[in-house]
């Protein structure tokens, strides 16, 4: 998130809220009665701002809405990877592997390092059946050595591995 908390935060507030569930609160101390703005004193920081009321979204599975926060969170900074990221999980989440590829292909132009991006990116490419490209993702983010990405990129590789050649069969 674009804001750096501090003794005279705002935010500080919510994120206490948001650990303990806190969300209707949340959602009431930051939208205005519009439902699309955000109140004041939290104006200073939309993308913050939305992008805890797609957390919220998200983590009810309200999919649609969760969607429409990040989107209005990224409009805010274009540049910011979580809410593009989170973004592309909310795609996923409904099935939208199409939608969350092209996401992903957006946050990789912004970081093409980024080993999460990249992994994810293998598993849109896997759910819509695209197993070259899938194995090619995966396969670099295998040599990468991260430890927790490697594992899950090195089963997925296998999966994907098997299921090029069951289509070639």
């Amino acid at each position: 998130m674009s804001f750096i908390e501090s003794a005279d935060d705002p935010f500080k507030t919510l994120h206490e809220l948001m650990k303990k569930g806190g969300y209707r609160k949340i959602e009431e101390l930051l939208l205005c009665p519009d439902g699309v703005s955000i109140r004041s004193p939290f104006d200073f920081d939309n993308n913050h701002a939305f992008y805890l009321l797609g957390d919220i979204a998200f983590n009810e599975q309200k999919y649609t809405r969760a969607e429409y926060f990040f989107e209005r969170s990224i409009e805010s900074r274009k540049d910011d990877l979580e809410a593009i990221l989170a973004l592309a999980n909310c795609f996923d989440a409904q099935g939208f592997a199409e939608k969350a590829r092209k996401v992903l292909i957006k946050a990789q132009a912004l970081k093409p390092h980024d080993l999460s991006i990249r992994f994810n990116l293998a598993n849109a490419y896997f759910d819509l059946g695209q197993f070259s490209k899938a194995i090619k993702c995966y396969s670099s983010v295998v040599r990468s050595r991260n430890s927790t990405l490697s594992s899950a990129a090195k089963r997925n590789l296998s999966l994907a591995r098997f299921r090029l050649k069951k289509n070639k069969d």
